[in-house]
C-alpha cells in the first residue's frame, strides 16, 4: 500500500511539473512571438497583446 500511494505521489509531481513546463514553454513562446511582432511593427501591435500575468 505504501509503494501505491508512493508512485501515486510521484505521479502527481510529474503531471504538475508537466503542466509547469508546457506553461513556460507558452509563456516563452508568447515572449519571443511578441518581441519579434513588436520588432517588425515598430509596436503598434503590442498595443493589441492581451496584459500578461494569466498564468
Amino acid at each position: 500500500k505504501g509503494l501505491i500511494a508512493r508512485v501515486d505521489n510521484a505521479r502527481q509531481d510529474h503531471n504538475s511539473l508537466m503542466t509547469e513546463n508546457q506553461m513556460l514553454q507558452k509563456y516563452i513562446g508568447n515572449s519571443l512571438t511578441s518581441t519579434a511582432v513588436f520588432g517588425a511593427t515598430g509596436g503598434a501591435a503590442s498595443l493589441n497583446k492581451p496584459t500578461s500575468g494569466t498564468r
